[in-house]
């Protein structure tokens, strides 16, 4: 089972994540084979995504477990499941100048309101982290928000249901809301 072709599309995957290090592949030495992911511990849609494709993709791990083929691909080092393939490297987060911008300008107004905040079920990790894929994708904390920066902005308010970005635009008043997830 070392040919590539025999690998399943689901086991590919899961190697693709494995070698990602967005899950990590163990084994007892009795033949027993699982897998865990702190990444997503507090995601339980990618939890439920990466389940799926286990579901699929575990027949196929475990022939590769019997054959010595697993080892030999986590291993490598590489982003496809064919050691013959060149080596990539996963992208890092770009966080640009203006990103940083707006997290230095969040940051003091966030700390002053922190009690608020937390009380309004919002918590560090979803103040200030940064998210995984490209701005905007993903899910990335108050802190990197547009809001900051905005040349419009009047005030940011706490309120019922968020954050309120209040942005004095010519003619009319904007409100953007941010909400805790």
């Amino acid at each position: 089972m070392r040919n590539s072709e025999e690998i399943s599309s689901p086991a590919r995957e899961f190697l693709e994540l494995a070698v990602r290090e967005f899950v990590t592949l163990h084994t007892d030495g009795r033949g027993g084979l699982w897998w865990s992911s702190q990444k997503y511990f507090d995601d339980p849609g990618s939890l439920g995504y990466v389940s799926e494709i286990w579901s699929e993709a575990w027949p196929c791990l475990f022939k590769l477990l019997t054959s010595g083929g697993l080892d030999h691909l986590l291993h490598r080092r590489t982003t496809s499941t064919s050691p013959s393939l060149p080596l990539e490297r996963p992208r890092r987060k770009r966080i640009t100048k203006e990103m940083l911008e707006r997290y230095r300008k969040a940051r003091p107004w966030i700390e002053a309101h922190m009690p608020a905040l937390l009380a309004q079920a919002w918590t560090r990790r979803t103040l200030f982290r940064a998210g995984r894929h490209p701005h905007p994708c993903g899910q990335w904390g108050l802190a990197w928000s547009s809001g900051w920066t905005s040349p419009h902005l009047a005030r940011v308010e706490i309120g019922e249901d968020g954050v309120a970005f209040v942005l004095a635009e010519p003619h009319r008043t904007v409100t953007q809301t941010a909400r805790p997830v």
